[in-house]
C-alpha cells in the first residue's frame, strides 16, 4: 500500500485498532472481515512440527510409587472381599466395599495425574530443546521432514466450503461469472449442511469396507449383527455414524429402544433400512423382520 515499512500496518491497520477491513476498502474489493479477524488472532509463531498430543507413557504410570501402593491396596481389598463375600457385588453396602471403591477412585485419579505430569514434562522439554535441535540439523545439513497435514472432513459440504471460503486468491483477478458461481456454490453447500448432523460419537471402525465415499447409500440387506437400522437409514448422519456397529448386543438393544419409543408405525410403516421396502406395523413385527431379513437380533 506504499508505506515505508511493514510495522505501520501492524500498528494502524490490524482489526484490534481499526475494526474494519481497510485493505479491501483501499483496493475496492468486498470486505473480508471474518478472515481478517481470524488472521488477527492467529498465533503466527506456532511450531508446525510440534505434536498436538503426546501419547501417555505407560511405564511412567506403572512404576510410579504412589500408583504401585494404591494398586497393592486395591488387590488386598479385593482379596478380602472375595474371601468374605465371594464377589464384589455381594459386598455392596459394607465397609470393605466402601474402602475398595475409595482405593479404586484414588488409583484412577493418581494414574491420570501421572499422565498429565508426564505430558507437561515432555511438552516443556520439546520446546526447550527444539531450537537447539533445529540449529544442529541446519549445521549438519539435515533437511526438515515436516509434512503438511491434510485436513479431513466428515461431510462433503464442509470440504467444499473450506475450499471456497479460504481461497488465497485476489478477487480482482477473477471473472464476475466465477465469483457469482462460487457464491452460489457456497450458499448451496451451507443450505445442504443445515440438513446434516453429526452423531454424539463417531465410529472407531467401518462396518462396510467396500462402500466408497462417493456412493454412501448402497447398503447390503444383511447387516452386521450389532448395527442400528434406524441410524443406517438416517441420511442426515455422516457415513461413519450410519455404519457404526456396537461392541455388544445389549448396547444395541438399549439404543434401538430409544428409537422405538418415538416410532409411530401407523404413520411411518416403512422399514428404516435405506434399500428395504418392507411395511411394518409394530415393534414386534420390526424386531422379527430385523432378525430374519437383516441379521439383527433385538
Amino acid at each position: 500500500m506504499g508505506h515505508s515499512r511493514a510495522e505501520i500496518y501492524d500498528k494502524y491497520y490490524i482489526n484490534q485498532v481499526v475494526g474494519t477491513d481497510t485493505q479491501s476498502a483501499y483496493l475496492g474489493t468486498p470486505s473480508k472481515d471474518t478472515l481478517i479477524n481470524l488472521a488477527g488472532h492467529m498465533n503466527l509463531t506456532r511450531d508446525p512440527e510440534a505434536l498436538s498430543s503426546i501419547p501417555s507413557h505407560q511405564r511412567a504410570v506403572k512404576f510410579d510409587p504412589e500408583v504401585q501402593r494404591l494398586e497393592d491396596e486395591r488387590v488386598q481389598c479385593r482379596a478380602d472381599i472375595m474371601a468374605k463375600f465371594g464377589s464384589i457385588k455381594a459386598a455392596i453396602g459394607t465397609a470393605l466395599h466402601d474402602d475398595y471403591c475409595t482405593t479404586l477412585a484414588d488409583l484412577r485419579c493418581r494414574k491420570e495425574q501421572v499422565r498429565r505430569l508426564t505430558f507437561d514434562k515432555d511438552w516443556e522439554s520439546y520446546f526447550n530443546n527444539s531450537s537447539i535441535r533445529h540449529i544442529d540439523e541446519q549445521r549438519r545439513g539435515i533437511a526438515s521432514t515436516y509434512t503438511e497435514v491434510t485436513p479431513t472432513f466428515i461431510f462433503e459440504e464442509r470440504e467444499r466450503l473450506a475450499v471456497l471460503l479460504c481461497q488465497n486468491r485476489d478477487v480482482t483477478e477473477m471473472s464476475e461469472h466465477e465469483v457469482y458461481e462460487n457464491r452460489l456454490s457456497a450458499l448451496r453447500d451451507m443450505i445442504s449442511l443445515c440438513g446434516r448432523r453429526e452423531a454424539s460419537r463417531q465410529a472407531p471402525r467401518q462396518a462396510y469396507e467396500e462402500i466408497t465415499h462417493e456412493d454412501p447409500d448402497l447398503f447390503p440387506i444383511s447387516c452386521p449383527g450389532t448395527q442400528c437400522l434406524f441410524c443406517l437409514g438416517e441420511a442426515s448422519l455422516c457415513h461413519s455414524a450410519r455404519t457404526f456397529s456396537f461392541s455388544r448386543r445389549d448396547a444395541l438393544i438399549r439404543h434401538t429402544n430409544g428409537h422405538l419409543r418415538t416410532r409411530n408405525w401407523s404413520k411411518n410403516p416403512d422399514c428404516p433400512h435405506p434399500v428395504c421396502e418392507a411395511k411394518l406395523d409394530s415393534d414386534m413385527h420390526f424386531k422379527n423382520h430385523a432378525a430374519v431379513i437383516h441379521n439383527i437380533e433385538l
